[in-house]
């Protein structure tokens, strides 16, 4: 299985078990919830479970005493077969789920797999299970490069998540344009256009530099400016080819070319952004489709006939949907992709 495969694998079961933890709830404070990052001693938290099932005994509510001494229970009884918390830490939820006619099942859920390190331990006891460090994970780190220049300036930088990171502004020594006229004038005006030059030449240099590095997680670059340099800049190939591949039209109109610049061009490219993503994915489905409508089609569903082709090593893209809920078939056909050459796509 090929390592993005299997981080698409991982992320859906990770989003589905989060779908399924937000729909139990509990009576009283009867769910407890663990969270433990990796740098938390196991040792540690074993021991303060152990005080919090002490303080359990205060409860006055006969039910509700029992249901939490069972969950903290539980949870120590699931901490204990770890030795640390692994690369990313562990999140435990346990307790009584209400499950109808005033009835509860006692129900655990460890999480040893998350996407990307827990940040911080929380310990709680509520009606619900405290799963907003899980959800911020969910959060798309697609990364978009941001860049906006004029003949005065530039910066840039990139776009993830919700996050904007400034990378670098720059100030040019172009001249302002004079009114002599005369030899003198046309040597100027030589020298201005090849400071232009100098300029945009760095400018371009330097970003694509910081991006070069990146680009395996870039889905585009936006470009803005307040004036036409931004179109001269792309049009005479300043760019690296590699990025000039990821250039996104339009180009945007932006008031500055500095830090403030590339926070408006979040702004005015926040759809864009999103409609690359839609975009990606529904070039598969169409893809897809009008291939399925072809008298001899080369593509085919239903779970037989995908098996089927898997088995044959015939199939080129495996597209699976989130709507599937039996993950472990899921996990079954990424795995028999994954004997092949068969690139898995997860969408929506």
């Amino acid at each position: 299985m090929s390592d993005d495969a299997e981080s698409q694998q991982k992320r859906l079961r990770f989003k589905k078990i989060i779908n399924e933890l937000s729909e139990m709830k509990g009576m009283g404070t009867e769910l407890v919830s663990v969270i433990i990052p990796p740098d938390k001693m196991i040792s540690d938290v074993r021991q303060q479970l152990g005080q919090e099932a002490g303080q359990a005994a205060n409860i006055k509510s006969k039910s509700t005493k029992k249901h939490v001494t069972e969950a903290l229970e539980s949870a120590v009884a699931a901490i204990n077969r770890y030795k640390t918390p692994g690369e990313n830490g562990i999140a435990i939820f346990v307790g009584h789920v209400i499950t109808g006619n005033n009835k509860t099942r006692l129900t655990t859920t460890v999480v040893d797999y998350s996407p990307e390190p827990f940040t911080s331990f929380r310990y709680r006891c509520d009606s619900t299970f405290e799963i907003s460090q899980l959800e911020e994970m969910l959060i798309d780190r697609t990364s978009y490069g941001l860049f906006v220049i004029d003949r005065s300036e530039s910066a840039y930088g990139l776009a993830s998540g919700k996050r904007l990171h400034f990378q670098e502004h720059i100030t040019s020594q172009v001249p302002s344009k004079h009114g002599r006229g005369g030899q003198s004038a046309q040597r100027f005006e030589r020298l201005i256009e090849e400071a232009a030059h100098n300029f945009f030449k760095k400018s371009a240099e330097r970003a694509c530099n910081y991006w070069l590095p990146l680009i395996n997680d870039l889905k585009g670059i936006i470009i803005g400016g307040p004036g036409a340099t931004k179109d001269f800049v792309v049009k005479n190939e300043y760019f690296h080819h590699e990025i000039r591949k990821l250039i996104k039209e339009p180009l945007f109109d932006v008031g500055y070319s500095n830090e403030s610049g590339l926070r408006e061009l979040v702004q005015r490219a926040g759809s864009m952004m999103d409609q690359i993503e839609l975009d990606i994915e529904r070039n598969l489905v169409d893809n897809f489709l009008r291939e399925v409508m072809q008298t001899n089609p080369k593509a085919t569903y239903g779970e037989v006939m995908i098996r089927q082709a898997l088995n044959q090593g015939a199939v080129s893209k495996l597209l699976l949907s989130e709507g599937i809920n039996n993950l472990d078939l899921i996990d079954e056909l990424t795995i028999l992709a994954g004997h092949t050459s068969a690139e898995v796509s997860i969408i929506s």
